[in-house]
């Protein structure tokens, strides 16, 4: 029986693998269909990228500013330093690392102006979605969803959310998403492994602290991280433990920004954001912050990843699997949601969505898939909320909400981008669907080809890939390759 075991356990974990790899070769293959023919519009991107190439460069973050001073402030030795974190920039610079020893002979910041150095920035972001599916998907099955529905659940969550169109950018909020996201499913298993436990919790530790690296609002999922740290643990001395091994990464984190600030400005508390018009504020009332991200136009997660309206029941199901997890998922979405929607600038910039909130993304993923595949049969209306998701990410795909933004006028006029978040013929979707009326897609495959560029033939890589990797991937979810259980091995106790 043992031998028997250990067979079906290594015939399930090869189809998990299997399904796993066709997953992520489906979701990058796709992605690189729609790369964007002008990456990177943002000033932000822009900023994040200069950052990266200054610390390949031995700058240690020193860039020059972008006019008017955005998103950057002069330190002590009189050079500018950006206000953003230091994760995406040295995450980014391991992709980013060879194309720059290949494009940048000279040593400059001209590199950045290159499209084939940004489209490779760009290349950052789509990995990180992608590990993002990946973690959501194995979270799943631990919560007991067998393989089918967690590889389904993770291709709807990659193409059917605004995962998919901010894993294009080169925002910092596609990792500080996977950071607590990744920590918390690690302690979650360091709970369930009690061998594996302390390698677990620092492991938990170190992700999450690269996520206060990377954006220092990942502190608003502290809350859920100490909770989840101290699970099921019968003794005070026990949780001191616990919180002791997770936490000396995040201390050592919080260290390090520190340091880094008083490097930079000589003062620990000084991030370069107090030297932008808009301050530090948390002053939106926050009635008006929740229904900006909840129900107007131009910033509702609702609007433009309908899908994610599952998880308004999901709540329940995720509850009745498992509660603990249940107010782990409460602790992220809750604290993001209560703290972003009091944030003077909520609505964010130029962006398609609710960026600054991209963070509770998978978390409402979860429990809408847990609802979902709970019930016996899927319902029309879940289709169509799929459907018309599917069709909002390839609508914010087909072009840029910046050049949208921009040619419409709006970023000339704060006053009308602002009430472009209430009134729908003014709402970004609106002005993606104008624009495509008079433009064509905004893609680097349609660029090329319209063209004449010979370069268009290698998008034959990523088309055969997608055929072959989906058809391959739809064979394994219809034919059913494990035997659906109540509880599969991967899945954990509740």
């Amino acid at each position: 029986m043992p031998a028997e075991n250990d067979s079906m356990r290594s015939l399930h974990q090869a189809d998990v693998s299997r399904g796993e790899i066709r997953l992520a070769l489906c979701l990058l293959s796709l992605y690189l269909l729609f790369l964007p023919a002008d990456p990177l519009t943002s000033p932000d991107e822009e900023i994040l990228l200069r950052t990266a190439v200054s610390l390949m460069q031995g700058n240690r973050g020193a860039v020059p500013p972008l006019p008017m001073g955005f998103a950057t402030k002069t330190g002590q030795d009189g050079h500018e330093y950006p206000q953003y974190g230091l994760g995406l920039p040295l995450a980014g610079s391991m992709v980013l690392y060879l194309p720059w020893l290949a494009l940048d002979s000279s040593n400059s910041f001209e590199v950045v102006n290159l499209r084939a150095f940004r489209l490779c920035a760009v290349f950052v972001n789509i990995l990180i979605t992608i590990g993002m599916v990946l973690i959501l998907r194995r979270i799943l099955a631990r919560l007991g969803l067998g393989l089918r529905e967690s590889l389904l659940a993770g291709l709807v969550f990659g193409v059917a959310t605004v995962a998919w169109t901010h894993g294009r950018t080169f925002f910092t909020e596609p990792l500080a998403g996977l950071c607590v996201l990744g920590s918390l499913a690690v302690l979650r298993q360091a709970d369930q492994d009690s061998a594996l436990s302390v390698r677990r919790l620092l492991l938990s530790g170190l992700i999450f602290a690269w996520g206060i690296l990377t954006r220092l609002d990942t502190l608003v999922a502290g809350a859920a991280f100490a909770w989840e740290s101290g699970r099921n643990t019968r003794t005070a001395g026990d949780l001191a433990k616990r919180w002791f091994l997770a936490g000396v990464p995040v201390l050592a984190a919080l260290a390090c920004l520190a340091g880094y600030n008083v490097y930079r400005f000589g003062s620990v508390v000084s991030t370069g954001y107090e030297d932008q018009a808009e301050g530090v504020q948390f002053a939106t009332p926050l009635l008006i912050g929740l229904h900006g991200f909840l129900f107007t136009p131009g910033r509702s997660l609702f609007v433009f990843s309908p899908i994610l309206l599952l998880a308004i029941p999901g709540v329940r199901a995720l509850w009745r699997r498992d509660r603990r997890f249940a107010v782990t998922a409460f602790l992220v979405v809750g604290g993001y949601l209560a703290v972003m929607s009091k944030w003077q600038n909520w609505a964010g910039g130029s962006d398609w969505g609710p960026r600054h909130i991209f963070q509770i993304t998978p978390w409402l993923a979860l429990a809408g898939s847990v609802y979902w595949f709970e019930r016996k049969r899927t319902g029309t209306w879940i289709w169509l909320l799929l459907a018309v998701s599917v069709g909002m990410q390839i609508l914010g795909l087909l072009t840029d909400a910046v050049l949208v933004i921009r040619e419409a006028g709006l970023d000339l006029n704060p006053i009308a981008k602002q009430m472009s978040v209430y009134e729908p013929s003014r709402s970004v979707p609106v002005l993606h669907f104008e624009w495509l009326l008079s433009h064509s897609p905004n893609l680097l495959l349609i660029d090329m080809a319209r063209q004449g560029s010979c370069w268009v033939a290698l998008f034959l890589v990523p088309i055969t890939l997608f055929a072959v990797s989906s058809w391959r991937l739809v064979t394994q979810l219809r034919e059913g390759t494990i035997a659906e259980r109540t509880t599969s091995p991967e899945s954990g106790e509740n």
